[in-house]
């Protein structure tokens, strides 16, 4: 967990001129027309998600090195073809998006809970990674009921949650590089916590700002 952390870490910072404008608008501007997010969306995650990944392919890595100017270039061409199919599969592509957001959330859950009760979890006799499987699999499958149910609230949800982490990665990110003159980020549990409160806060000032409103002037129309 914490090397896909650093990978995506890094890319939001390499990218900081694309990133942090666009998790503002994705963590502000949640309630726009659901297409328009899910482009947005799909853009993010092709450069914040599918960039690292292709980080971890030993061809990415020597076309790169060998031709440095072509890294950012790539980058924003899978942005964009990731935008691109989401827009034109936008029904399908709630569905899965509603899964691997469940099934990212059961990962958390499964994590928090090492943490709080390790020994009850080792006690357990099955492999952590079928586990980590299992929890990934019922909580996918839950997102992605919901999300087929209810897409313009998931695309809405989606948007704000992906804004708020990824402001949350930025900022520590600038903790560290920027203040503290750090030569590498590093996801220590002091930086975790701190990640996490930051995006705890975010969506609890977005709430504050956009949903709380919207049950009284809902009233207010009837």
């Amino acid at each position: 967990m914490n090397v896909q952390l650093d990978a995506m870490m890094t890319t939001l910072i390499s990218y900081w001129w694309l990133t942090l404008p666009l998790a503002i608008f994705l963590l502000f501007g949640h309630r726009l027309a659901p297409r328009v997010i899910i482009t947005a969306f799909g853009f993010y995650v092709g450069l914040t998600i599918v960039v690292p990944i292709l980080k971890d392919f030993e061809a990415y890595n020597r076309l790169v090195q060998e031709k440095p100017g072509l890294e950012a270039g790539i980058s924003l061409i899978v942005g964009v073809v990731v935008a691109a199919l989401l827009y034109t599969v936008y029904a399908t592509a709630i569905t899965v998006l509603g899964f691997l957001g469940g099934g990212l959330l059961g990962l958390g859950v499964w994590y928090a809970l090492g943490v709080m009760i390790p020994d009850m979890l080792e006690s357990i006799p099955i492999s952590p990674n079928y586990m980590r499987l299992i929890f990934f699999g019922v909580f996918g499958a839950i997102g992605a009921i919901v999300a087929t149910t209810k897409r313009e609230s998931v695309s809405s949800a989606l948007a704000m949650i992906t804004g708020a982490g990824g402001l949350a990665l930025l900022s520590v990110g600038a903790i560290q590089l920027k203040i503290l003159k750090h030569e590498a980020v590093e996801m220590t549990p002091l930086y975790n916590f701190i990640m996490l409160a930051v995006f705890v806060l975010l969506l609890l000032i977005v709430y504050a700002i956009f949903d709380r409103k919207r049950p009284g002037k809902e009233k207010e129309k009837a």
